[in-house]
């Protein structure tokens, strides 16, 4: 497998700052008095000659006229507040509160303000640049709203223990990889033991080195053929996995684990014990609470299939499964699942046409919108049917094919309304049947895909090599840079691809070429 190599300008800042202190000096004038003894002749009585002194004084110093007194005029630096000055401490810094010109510092003014401000390149603060200032005057971090993408590191092959027949990612869901808060990896993957007739559902865990943490888990072992798992992680590694079983005409099955990969009972997603549950989904939040979307059909009209959800608290009984999406006529896709810190979350999915619906939720469960991705946009069909959701502070984010047979990102607003539509790719391909769609803190967004084959020939990559590839997007819809070439799959043949990131943008990334599922890293690049 040829690997492209990722290359990162990272830039570091050095801010120095000078600051020097002139304490002008007031002079102040006083004037000496003078005496001089001067000799007057006079007679006395007895007619002699007498001398009286007589005192004569230098006024020198300072006149006075009419009662009026002339003083030094007001000037900046002289310590005393004057009409038309914000400040007047005396001195002529501008590394501290005031600056020479007797205005107050504040961030922007391109001084630096010793003990208050990391930084200040004035106009030149900007929030998203690799080194300078940002607009705050801190110097860049990780976490601030910027972008920091590291390089992708080597492959990590995964499902590499004995007695294993095969090993597979989800090919319906992307939702294979997780990463948590310290970047570490969470991947699950089915493994077949053709000699034992066993099942097992595996998570296996990666510190960004690419050592792994401990040896596999096990969410499921056993005689009931398991298939399309996946799993969600939150920041402080708690973990969720689900996955889907063959009983009662198809399950779907989860199991949460706390942050030293010991898991709970199993429990079935679903209250249901009648039709099937298939292709689930899930997502997690910084609190541990997490969410299970999967689609159902079955009840009164078994020709239709729904888009069914279930909270799954991190304390205390999840409550009954719910109808989240509407039902068609035919078949819907696995749905894509994106769940907020607040409880709100948003849901997509399509039919057998392509059409994508979209569902938001707020915390306490009530639907808040209810819309379809125009502009051309489809899943392309029900067999290859990925969308990629990021549910963000005030916006929902679909990633998903456009008409111009591109990748494009879809914003709305909270009301449904189509705010922004971009292209992400820049190579029109025959088809992009992998979409994967995350988000950072920061509402940044990260979108894969994979696709193959020349424009205009509609496929499904089924043997044909195809490119996986990675793009950055800010938040207000800025890409980062041009497309990544990730990998090139020689043998891909529609098979998994998932992209994981935390709070700070530290990357996860699986694929499967062939039969050899991998993982890989691309920690942030932190100044």
């Amino acid at each position: 497998m040829r690997r492209p190599s990722v290359i990162l300008a990272a830039f570091a800042l050095q801010s120095a700052s000078a600051c020097f202190t002139d304490s002008p000096q007031l002079s102040t004038g006083g004037g000496e008095a003078s005496t001089s003894d001067a000799d007057t002749s006079g007679s006395d009585a007895s007619g002699g000659t007498t001398t009286t002194p007589s005192t004569t004084a230098d006024a020198s110093s300072s006149s006075s006229s009419g009662g009026e007194t002339s003083g030094v005029a007001p000037t900046c630096g002289d310590g005393v507040v004057d009409p038309g000055e914000a400040c007047d401490d005396g001195n002529q810094s501008d590394a501290d509160a005031c600056l020479s010109g007797c205005v107050a510092a504040s961030c922007g003014d391109g001084f630096v303000w010793v003990g208050q401000e990391a930084c200040d390149l004035g106009e030149g603060n900007d929030a998203k640049s690799q080194g300078g200032c940002r607009l705050d005057c801190a110097l860049p971090a990780c976490g601030d709203g910027a972008i920091y993408a590291g390089a992708l590191g080597p492959s990590i092959a995964l499902g590499q223990g004995k007695g294993i027949s095969s090993v597979d990612l989800n090919h319906e869901s992307p939702r294979a990889v997780a990463i948590d808060g310290a970047g570490r990896a969470y991947v699950v993957t089915d493994w077949f033991n053709a000699n034992l007739g066993t099942s097992r559902v595996v998570i296996e865990r990666y510190d960004p080195d690419g050592s792994a943490v401990g040896g596999p888990i096990d969410a499921y072992s056993g005689p009931l053929s398991t298939s399309r798992p996946v799993i969600a992680a939150a920041p402080d590694g708690r973990f969720i996995v689900a996955w889907q079983v063959a009983q009662n005409s198809d399950d779907i099955r989860y199991s949460t684990f706390n942050a030293e990969g010991v898991g709970g009972p199993i429990f079935s997603a679903s209250e249901s014990t009648s039709g099937s549950q298939r292709d689930p989904a899930v997502a997690i939040n910084a609190q541990g609470d997490a969410l299970i979307a999967f689609r159902a059909s079955g009840g009164l009209d078994p020709g239709k299939w729904l888009i069914r959800t279930r909270r799954v608290p991190a304390a205390g009984l999840p409550p009954p499964d719910f109808v989240a999406g509407d039902s068609f006529v035919g078949d819907v896709t696995s749905p894509a699942i994106d769940l907020r810190d607040d409880g709100a979350f948003a849901l997509a999915y399509s039919d057998d046409t392509g059409r994508i619906n979209v569902r938001t939720y707020d915390g306490p469960g009530a639907l808040t919108s209810a819309f379809e991705v125009d502009d051309g946009a489809t899943s392309i069909n029900n067999s290859n049917p990925w969308v990629g959701v990021a549910a963000l502070s005030d916006t929902v984010v679909i990633a998903a094919t456009g008409a111009d047979a591109q990748v494009h990102l879809f914003t709305f607003d909270g009301s449904g309304k189509l705010v922004t539509s971009q292209a992400a790719s820049t190579e029109a391909l025959g088809a992009f049947p992998r979409i994967d769609l995350v988000a950072d803190a920061s509402d940044n967004v990260l979108v894969a895909w994979a696709g193959c084959g020349p424009p205009g020939l509609d496929q499904n990559c089924k043997g044909d090599p195809a490119s996986l590839y990675l793009r950055w997007f800010y938040a207000d819809g800025e890409p980062f840079g041009p497309p990544l070439l990730a990998y090139n799959l020689v043998h891909w043949s529609v098979m998994g691809i998932g992209v994981a990131t935390n709070a700070i943008g530290d990357l996860a990334l699986v694929a499967q070429d062939d039969n050899n599922p991998f993982l890989a890293f691309a920690p942030a690049a932190c100044p």
